[in-house]
């Protein structure tokens, strides 16, 4: 209690406005709106991508959505009610993802019961293209598919919501505003959810496991950390093999990946001599951090960072955008080539393959060097 007390744990926006428990104006639209890759948390199809990940083993196994062609809508409209049972059509759809090929259909249940064929109406919306989930906190199924059985899955707020706010939430840790939103949200779904049967009866049987096997848990313990940090730094010297033998002589290029054990903040640096150089010198480096790969345009103070708009890349550069924590780094972009290596561990292991490994490190050092070459280009210009 004093620890909530110090530091404001017990203050919830959400539970002050008493919309724990609203459907449609809390939960619908918030996950909408996490889920829209134009949504206001300008992340782009990020935490759309999680979703797709967790919801996978729920999906037809040739299922697939382009996240980043996709559109969210909140509700959407599929037409006035008509009543023939199992055949039955129309309705609003709670939250409706679509790239125009394929559709997924969420119906949100927090408490309320199901309308008259409601999943049913929702299956029989575009059934060659659609796919309907069925969003509940216990992950019940619905009593109104009858005849759409193949068409439907139910998902739960404990093992799919919860487990996905949880990797946005680490996603957004240079986000303060949103990371903290999407915490305080999460905090409201576990309480409602109180932990998904299923899951937790995983959680008991791990830990009985764990039990029986302590010596072998320890091991894995101490291991996974040092594996982590090797696949990082084998992707680097991946990437630095494919990026070397294209930089110009006039280019320097740093591996810092080596440097202790830790490979955080480590990575690879890159400059031109040519660059300007007026007490502080400018720098490319990529880096790992926190399980992320990300980016940027480097020059200690803030006086450099000011500079940057000179040069005309906070706009031509794709994709990146101004650095505001830390001074050092004018430009800076978390890449979504590979998910966060501490969370996925899908994506660990194709770090851990040699031959995806080297596929990854090719699409990385491609893009990392078209922005070396945008800089280059930009400093030219200038000087």
């Amino acid at each position: 209690m004093v620890r909530a007390r110090l530091s404001g744990g017990n203050f919830n926006v959400f539970r002050v406005l008493r919309m724990e428990e609203d459907e449609v104006r809390l939960h619908s639209r918030l996950i909408a709106e996490l889920l829209d890759p134009r949504g206001s948390h300008g992340q782009g199809s990020a935490f759309l991508e999680m979703f797709l990940r967790q919801v996978a083993c729920s999906l037809p196994g040739d299922f697939k959505i382009d996240a980043d062609e996709a559109r969210v809508e909140a509700p959407h409209y599929i037409g006035p009610t008509l009543w023939k049972d199992e055949d039955s059509t129309g309705g609003s759809i709670d939250i409706f993802v679509t790239d125009d090929a394929r559709h997924i259909s969420i119906e949100n249940k927090i408490h309320h019961g199901e309308g008259d064929h409601q999943v049913d109406r929702y299956c029989n919306y575009r059934p060659e293209s659609n796919f309907v989930l069925f969003l509940t906190l216990d992950g019940r199924d619905a009593h109104t598919a009858k005849k759409n059985k193949n068409y439907y899955a139910p998902i739960s707020y404990g093992a799919h919501i919860v487990p996905w706010l949880e990797r946005c939430h680490k996603h957004c840790t240079d986000l303060p505003v949103l990371r903290e939103s999407i915490k305080q949200y999460l905090v409201v779904v576990r309480e409602l959810s109180g932990g998904d049967p299923l899951m937790n009866q995983v959680d008991e049987d791990v830990k009985r496991l764990l039990r029986k096997n302590m010596e072998a848990a320890r091991l894995i313990y101490l291991h996974f950390e040092p594996t982590l940090h090797e696949a990082v730094r084998e992707f680097a010297k991946s990437m630095e093999r494919e990026m070397k033998p294209q930089l110009e002589p006039a280019w320097k290029f740093q591996d810092t990946i080596e440097d202790e054990d830790d490979p955080n903040d480590k990575g690879v640096e890159i400059w031109s001599e040519a660059w300007p150089h007026r007490g502080n010198r400018w720098w490319v480096k990529w880096q790992y951090r926190k399980g992320h790969f990300e980016y940027g345009l480097l020059n200690p103070g803030r006086k450099g960072r000011d500079k940057i708009k000179d040069l005309g890349l906070d706009e031509s550069v794709v994709g990146l955008k101004f650095y505001e924590r830390d001074p050092w780094w004018a430009l800076w972009k978390r890449m979504d080539t590979v998910p966060n290596l501490e969370d996925d561990m899908t994506a660990l292991e194709r770090l851990l393959d040699e031959h995806e490994r080297s596929r990854l490190a090719k699409e990385v050092a491609d893009e990392l060097l078209e922005f070396v070459h945008a800089c280059d280009g930009a400093f030219k210009a200038t000087s």
